[in-house]
């Protein structure tokens, strides 16, 4: 029978850290400049965002016949990448596990090569791979390749060691070797988790490829790029909208083939939570969709033309590594310091965001929301915020609130909306009603049975949620710095724009350490507040 998710008793050592949150929290209200805000700046605040809104709105239809081609490339790109991540996810997968892992060496050289795939945001290797093959969606189409191993290869690791190991105790015992163990115990236990991490890696290349055109790797962020350069909020308001209804196409094909294809694995949590059950037999249509996307990637195949050009990266790859050696150390105080003020940005992102998804996931559950018209509304705000990226964001809060990290903090809190407040709504919906229902017998009020049966069952899945957040907007802010948002980021872009790669290394691992740090924090704390 399973249990549902539980708190143990915090020692001592967690409690006195809730003094140094708290000093850390005022540091980082300090270092984003929020102590700085005039009267002057709040007021201008609704004006710029006046202005901004009145030469968004209407937006310009006459571009839509224009987007079509970069439309498909951006789909392109996401598809092939997935896919051949996906594929090169899974050995790597398996010698990350370990429970399946031949030797400690292979264990932590894969589980290196996945965490510095995780750990880079995909905007840096979209630069690299632009240098290396020139502009164009090859280079979009190989970042999202890095992008889906780091992603799918952790939970891909995650879920073979999660398998019960009783059944193959019991084929080791009767002499099976380790890759009939793997095929006939592992795979068909970890397959509907394959699944579903490999849906959802599509849905998060499909997001991550829309920026990528900022930076020169191809898709339609290259037309949006261009429309906000030429301040063509018009067209670049046409371009968002497009961009969001691609998005959420995507996700409900997604999420269409998760439910026709697996029982019990609904992406309604995290890929580490709440792991698919079974299979159930897919339907026709679901088949069909299959094939047709088989069509479509190999299609995109031959349309991106990524046969033949293995030896030029390779050789690109080992030149860029070889200036990068040794890694540079003269900027490394001012470096260090622009590296605090963007995990800074992402604690207050945090800090701010994660209050405000609470509120709006109330509103946007089936079963504690007012009224349908409001879990509607608050649902397509949620969705608008989830599927537009971050840099996006902070691109149009740059004519709002202005240059630095003051502007990257508030896009980390409307990313942290997005994402928290969809996970936040679903585990509400998924809490037993029946305390609620005895509650609600005796007389107490909606309010009350939210606050005393709902949020504290939902609790546990809150808190995993919002550890896995901190490190993923810990990791979007090193790359908000690019557009001017404060943070690392700008650090980075200078010294790779100007072949300064030995101090790019520097900053690529200050990044990769700062990421590792906050993902080893969240799982301490996950693992010890929170059992199953």
């Amino acid at each position: 029978m399973n249990t549902p998710p539980r708190f143990t008793r915090a020692g001592l050592l967690w409690l006195l850290t809730i003094p140094a949150v708290f000093l850390f929290s005022l540091y980082a209200f300090s270092t984003t400049e929020f102590y700085d805000l005039s009267l002057e700046d709040i007021i201008a605040i609704p004006l710029n965002s006046g202005r901004l809104l009145s030469e968004m709105i209407p937006p310009d239809p006459t571009i839509l016949p224009k987007l079509l081609p970069a439309i498909v490339e951006t789909l392109q790109m996401s598809l092939v990448g997935t896919v051949f991540g996906v594929l090169a996810s899974l050995p790597l997968g398996i010698l990350a596990a370990r429970n399946l892992s031949p030797h400690p060496l292979f264990y932590g050289a894969a589980r290196l090569l996945i965490g510095i795939a995780r750990t880079v945001p995909d905007l840096v290797w979209a630069i690299f791979f632009v240098i290396i093959v020139g502009l164009g969606p090859l280079a979009g189409a190989l970042t999202l390749f890095v992008d889906t191993i780091g992603f799918a290869g952790r939970f891909f690791a995650e879920a073979m060691e999660e398998v019960d190991p009783q059944p193959g105790e019991a084929l080791r015992a009767i002499g099976m070797g380790r890759s009939g163990l793997f095929f006939t115990a592992i795979l068909p236990a970890a397959l509907p988790s394959f699944i579903n991490t490999s849906l959802y890696s599509l849905e998060r290349a499909v997001g991550s490829s829309v920026i990528l055109g900022l930076v020169g790797a191809g898709g339609i962020g290259m037309m949006l790029e261009d429309s906000i350069t030429w301040l063509n909020y018009d067209q670049a308001a046409t371009m968002v909208f497009v961009i969001f209804l691609m998005l959420v196409f995507v996700e409900r094909i997604s999420s269409a083939h998760r439910l026709g294809i697996i029982d019990g694995g609904g992406m309604s949590t995290l890929p580490t939570q709440h792991m698919p059950k079974r299979f159930t037999l897919p339907s026709p249509a679901v088949i069909m969709a299959t094939l047709v996307v088989v069509l479509l990637f190999l299609y995109s195949l031959s349309a991106l033309r990524l046969h033949g050009t293995l030896e030029d990266i390779l050789l690109g790859i080992q030149r860029i590594f070889v200036q990068m050696y040794p890694p540079g150390m003269d900027r490394l105080v001012p470096v260090s310091k622009a590296l605090l003020q963007t995990f800074s940005m992402a604690w207050i992102g945090n800090l701010i965001g994660l209050p405000l998804s609470l509120v709006l996931a109330v509103l946007a559950a089936r079963n504690t929301s007012p009224h349908p018209l409001v879990y509607s509304m608050v649902r397509a705000v949620i969705t608008f915020f989830r599927t537009t990226p971050s840099l996006i964001w902070a691109i149009f809060l740059l004519s709002v609130v202005g240059l630095g990290p003051r502007t990257g903090a508030i896009t980390l809190v409307i990313a942290t909306i997005g994402f928290c407040g969809r996970f936040f709504a679903e585990a509400i919906e998924e809490v037993h009603r029946e305390p609620g229902e005895a509650l609600l017998s005796l007389g107490a009020s909606g309010t009350g049975i939210v606050c005393s049966a709902v949020l504290p069952a939902a609790l546990p899945s809150f808190i995993n949620t919002a550890l896995f957040n901190l490190e993923h907007t810990t990791r979007s802010s090193a790359v908000l710095g690019i557009v001017g948002a404060g943070g690392i980021g700008i650090e980075l872009i200078v010294s790779i724009q100007t072949f300064h790669y030995d101090e790019a290394a520097t900053i690529m691992g200050l990044v990769l350490l700062m990421v590792l740090a906050v993902e080893r924090f969240c799982t301490l704390v996950r693992r010890t507040l929170i059992t199953t």
